[in-house]
């Protein structure tokens, strides 16, 4: 990665302070589950302690478009703990899911008595904030093939296990998957995809989808700009 800086699509601190589990209680969302609707009004804030969870928007149309992909240590609901109205979001299961869930009241005690978890979650605030800067960039100034190209290159990194120059990505993925990440339509994707398998750039072997050369699919990525 020594061509351009790939901002992370998935958000989550290193580790998660132990003064969470003091505070909150645990509870456990199978693969698939929802955990926050769009008409959800947030009372709680949720601390992800196993697992990945996507959150994402939905059309009018029906069309997803996920905003996050949050790993351990990342937070649900600080977006809107302090909005009194619907989230607008979805938050989902994308594997089993352990979390810690803390209440309004337990928030209020944790931010009273751990001054660093201000911090904490400013440091998520901002995370999300930067992520979405950057997909609208990519939205207004990006074609959709450099955007999947794009997103490959962040899998192949943050999930991808190297062998010599080529980047298995380990992450279960799909042609849907990448096309709710880029916010595309699937049938585009698959045109993309289609077009870097005949270019040598790409392999795909059922859910594994390889990188031959992460080198010589960044320069394709930037062929335009």
């Amino acid at each position: 990665m020594n061509t351009r800086d790939f901002s992370s699509p998935y958000l989550g601190p290193d580790k998660v302070p132990a003064f969470f589990e003091q505070i909150g209680n645990k509870i456990r969302y199978k693969k698939g589950e929802i955990i926050v609707s769009a008409d959800d009004e947030m009372k709680d804030i949720y601390i992800i302690l196993k697992g990945k969870a996507k959150q994402y928007a939905i059309s009018k149309e029906g069309r997803e478009k996920i905003l996050f992909i949050l790993e351990p240590g990342g937070m649900i609901g600080d977006l809107s703990i302090s909005e009194k109205k619907e989230t607008g979001f979805y938050v989902e299961a994308m594997e089993s899911l352990e979390l810690i869930k803390l209440t309004f009241k337990d928030l209020q005690e944790a931010l009273y008595k751990y001054p660093e978890f201000n911090l904490y979650i400013l440091s998520s605030l901002s995370k999300k904030a930067q992520n979405l800067v950057v997909q609208l960039e990519d939205n207004c100034f990006k074609d959709a093939e450099t955007r999947v190209c794009e997103m490959l290159i962040k899998l192949a990194f943050y999930e991808g296990k190297m062998d010599t120059s080529s980047y298995t990505i380990t992450f279960r993925t799909s042609q849907q998957f990448i096309s709710d990440m880029v916010g595309i339509n699937r049938i585009t994707t698959v045109r993309i995809i289609k077009n870097l398998r005949e270019m040598g750039l790409l392999d795909v072997k059922g859910s594994n989808y390889i990188i031959n050369d992460i080198s010589l699919l960044e320069m394709y990525a930037i062929k335009d700009c």
